[in-house]
């Protein structure tokens, strides 16, 4: 049994030695000031992508805002969230979090965490953490005014300027696996019925748009004006459907280890990696023993109107997350252990 130490750890250590012992989630003294942890200067690669930050293989989960992407490392009571530059700079910590992460997303002024133990809102400026939800979040979702997440067995709706959540589905008996939002509607998977059910912000009946979904994972749902586009994990593909109901159009297959999934104005983007099949591992601690490895990793696009998808970044090992903008795609690659970006060309 061989040790693996993540190509990053140097950066991990200097990122976490601020703090001599594990703080308390929110703690004024850890959150109070975004600190300088680790300067790396930016990386061009051969393909034309380039490298803005080397976190470790540990590194998962991204958003992004108009000026900054962020990203978690670590696990557990180590989990720490950071943001880099997109143009390139310091990576920064910005919280302790002390808790396995199921979703994060940005606005203009805070950074939404949705984890294990409950939803959080962190300033970017500082300062401690705004709870909404105690409890583990199942999946999670932001609007412009709203923002939707699931429990155990509901689905709820929620200002982000605060006030009481709306109860929107209950009884959805723990199979619950996805949830999206748009302007006047909240979107969910249930895994059981295999629907995609909808209904309003405010509260109604709740309607099927989409049935014999096969979800394989816990993938976003991601609607535009028109559109609510999903994961179908049997067969591999991407599918969309009138936000209104309807029969779902089969775009294209989404290739091995799918992870995330942006739209811009005309494509969907999603990541690919391997995987290893047959391995009894212990990530955690960096134990890897048996297995063999499967896949091939990429950052992928795909025009809303189906085709052929195209790999933007050949020099991807696993990529577990990304987002996109109108200036580049990033993204997250675990294998090496890096944040990344491409400047697109339309």
């Amino acid at each position: 049994m061989k040790r693996r130490w993540p190509s990053g750890v140097l950066l991990l250590l200097a990122l976490l030695a601020c703090k001599k012992s594990t703080p308390s989630k929110g703690a004024t003294d850890d959150s109070a000031n975004l600190a300088t942890q680790a300067t790396q200067p930016a990386e061009t690669r051969q393909d034309g992508s380039v490298v803005l930050s080397k976190p470790g293989h540990k590194v998962h989960h991204l958003t992004s805002d108009r000026t900054h992407l962020y990203f978690a490392v670590g696990h557990r009571d180590r989990t720490v969230l950071l943001r880099v530059p997109k143009a390139g700079g310091a990576t920064e910590r910005v919280a302790h979090i002390g808790a396995n992460i199921i979703e994060i997303a940005a606005d203009d002024t805070q950074v939404w965490v949705a984890s294990w133990a409950g939803l959080d809102a962190y300033p970017k400026t500082g300062g401690a953490p705004r709870n909404l939800f105690k409890g583990r979040v199942h999946a999670f979702a932001v609007g412009e005014t709203d923002l939707v997440y699931s429990t155990k067995d509901t689905v709820r709706v929620a200002l982000k300027s605060g006030g009481d959540s709306k109860s929107i589905a209950t009884a959805q008996q723990n199979y619950l696996s996805s949830v999206g939002i748009d302007d006047t509607h909240v979107y969910w998977m249930n895994n059981r019925s295999r629907t995609l059910f909808r209904a309003p912000k405010t509260g109604g009946e709740r309607k099927a748009v989409a049935q014999k979904v096969f979800p394989a994972e816990a993938h976003p749902i991601v609607v535009d004006g028109e559109f609510a586009y999903y994961y179908q994990g049997i067969p591999r593909s991407f599918r969309r459907v009138q936000k209104t109901g309807g029969e779902p159009t089969v775009l294209g297959t989404a290739g091995f280890h799918f992870r995330g999934m942006a739209l811009d104005a005309e494509h969907i983007y999603w990541g690919r990696g391997w995987a290893i099949i047959g391995a009894s591992s212990d990530d955690d601690e960096g134990w890897t023993t048996g297995g063999r490895r499967e896949g091939k990793g990429g950052v992928m696009r795909l025009a809303k109107t189906g085709g052929e998808s195209t790999n933007l970044c050949e020099l991807t090992g696993k990529v577990v997350a990304l987002a996109v903008d109108d200036a580049a795609v990033y993204w997250i690659d675990a294998d090496p252990g890096i944040v990344a970006k491409k400047p697109l060309t339309r």
